[in-house]
C-alpha cells in the first residue's frame, strides 16, 4: 500500500508501472484521502462535532487512510493478495504517515512491513490547542 507524497496538502499518486514491470509477483495499491484543509485542519467547532475513538479535529486524512488500509487487509485476497503479507510504503509526508500507522492502535496489524523514504519519523506537529487557534481563523 503506497502513501503519496505531497505535503498533506496536494495529491501527487506515484505510478506503479516501472515497480510492477520489474517485479511481478505484487500488488500494488495506491490509496487517496482528504488532503489539505478537508483533511488535516483542526478548529474548536470541528473537535466539539467528533465522535468515536479520536475526539480531536485535524486527522480526517489520517482516518480515511486507515480506512483504505482495513479495506485493503479485509480484500486483498480477492486481488491475490494475502492479509498477512500487506506492506506500507510512504514517500516524504506519506512516510510520515507510514510512521504514525507504526504506532496507531487502529493501525495495528493491518500491515506486516513499513517502508519510508525521503522522511523520518520525526514527526512534530503543532499542539492540538494552536491547530485550532490557526483553523478558527479559517
Amino acid at each position: 500500500i503506497y502513501i503519496y507524497r505531497g505535503g498533506l496538502q496536494t495529491s501527487d499518486p506515484h505510478s506503479p508501472s516501472q515497480l510492477v514491470s520489474l517485479y511481478q509477483n505484487i500488488i500494488y495499491v495506491t490509496i487517496r484521502y482528504r488532503i489539505n484543509v478537508f483533511g488535516f485542519m483542526a478548529s474548536t467547532a470541528l473537535s466539539a462535532s467528533r465522535s468515536g475513538p479520536i475526539q480531536s479535529s485535524g486527522v480526517q486524512g489520517f482516518e480515511d487512510q486507515q480506512m483504505a488500509i482495513q479495506w485493503v487487509y479485509d480484500n486483498i485476497q480477492f486481488f491475490g493478495g494475502n492479509s498477512n503479507c500487506i506492506t506500507l510504503q510512504g514517500h516524504s509526508a506519506g512516510a510520515e504517515s507510514v510512521c504514525l500507522h507504526l504506532v496507531a492502535p487502529a493501525s495495528q496489524g493491518l500491515f506486516q512491513r513499513a517502508i519510508t523514504e525521503s522522511a523520518g519519523c520525526d514527526v512534530t506537529e503543532l499542539s492540538l490547542e494552536d491547530a485550532e487557534r490557526m483553523g478558527n481563523q479559517i
